[in-house]
């Protein structure tokens, strides 16, 4: 990312790679050997207004395929998807010297644009057309840091907190469930060197991801 006088410019690369896995293709119980990846890249824009209002614009593409067996493949064409979203800052509810807080709420649409077309996996269907997902999303982040106590010294601590809420916009026809996500997670920084995160996803159907109602958590460690 770089700051510009216009806008804050960033740009970014993300892939999921699922090596070998066995997947059942016959009644007797047998399957093969199938690899998968799905990656997004793309550029954003971001900008603040009156001091407390940012807002951020992305273009990105995203495509994914696999081979399914030898010579079985899926490709897919490169989908273009835009995002965009608005956040709200305003100071937190501390009024000491000591410590600092801030308080983020935000609201976005994501993955308007083209559909994915896929590669002749179903002869049936020449369009191929499969829809992107389509969603809603609403979160908050709260920060509140030890203030350093000279200046140029590094911050003792750091504590953020976040939750979000993200809604289906495009389900089937007929779906009235299976639409709501939720997302939350922790984030403690010591010394503006160390960071100590966690995150908890709930995910309204099974998958790759984690179980039908129930919490999936991930955790991490940084280090600048």
């Amino acid at each position: 990312s770089v700051h510009t006088p216009l806008a804050n410019v960033g740009v970014f690369y993300s892939r999921y790679d699922y090596d070998d896995h066995i997947v059942i293709t016959t009644p007797s119980g047998t399957g093969s050997a199938i690899t998968s990846y799905s990656y997004s890249a793309g550029v954003t824009l971001a900008r603040t207004f009156w001091e407390r209002v940012h807002l951020g614009a992305t273009c990105k593409t995203f495509n994914y395929g696999g081979t399914f067996g030898s010579p079985a493949t899926l490709s897919t064409n490169n989908a273009m998807l835009f995002d965009i979203g608005v956040q709200y800052a305003t100071d937190g509810i501390l009024t000491n010297t000591v410590f600092h807080d801030e308080l983020r709420g935000g609201v976005s649409l994501q993955n308007f644009g083209t559909d994915v077309r896929a590669g002749s996996m179903n002869l049936s269907d020449p369009q191929q057309l499969i829809p992107v997902p389509r969603y809603l999303r609403i979160g908050f982040a709260y920060r509140i840091e030890r203030e350093s106590d000279e200046p140029g010294e590094l911050i003792p601590f750091s504590l953020l907190v976040a939750g979000e809420y993200r809604n289906l916009l495009n389900g089937a026809n007929g779906q009235s469930h299976d639409r709501d996500f939720w997302g939350f997670g922790t984030e403690l920084t010591l010394l503006e060197i160390i960071s100590l995160r966690t995150g908890g996803y709930i995910s309204p159907n099974d998958g790759w991801y984690g179980i039908q109602g129930k919490a999936s958590f991930r955790y991490g460690f940084g280090l600048s």
